[in-house]
């Protein structure tokens, strides 16, 4: 091959979106998030929810090693690509809006790390 390996080609973005629900009532139309993310980078990890250690900090007993509190806990990493076009889009902003560029888009996503107290 004369421009390169198969694993240098360059695998094309796909489009995906967050749908961000202020409150669980019916009709509630939710605000989104559009993003551009690597299908090859998506990595999904389980682990076991294991059971509390003993209060004294000694051994757990031998039944009680591979005894699980409930359901794995899943974690899904991927590195998303914010674009402004994009937002303007799914918007239809005006032109004055598309100054504000990408900061409503980064303050959403900052304000579900801080969920509301129900």
């Amino acid at each position: 091959m004369a421009g390169g390996s198969e694993s240098s080609a360059q695998v094309p973005l796909l489009r995906g979106g967050l749908a961000v629900y202020d409150d669980d009532k019916k009709g509630t139309q939710p605000r989104l998030i559009v993003f551009q993310y690597n299908p090859e980078q998506i990595r999904r990890t389980l682990a076991n929810r294991t059971a509390t250690p003993p209060a004294r900090g000694g051994t757990p007993p031998r039944e009680e090693v591979r005894r699980v509190s409930g359901p794995p806990v899943e974690t899904v990493n991927l590195t998303i690509l914010l674009n402004a076009t994009d937002q303007m889009i799914l918007k239809r902003q005006s032109p004055p809006e598309e100054k504000i560029g990408l900061h409503r888009v980064l303050a959403l996503l900052e304000m579900l790390l801080y969920p509301k107290k129900s």
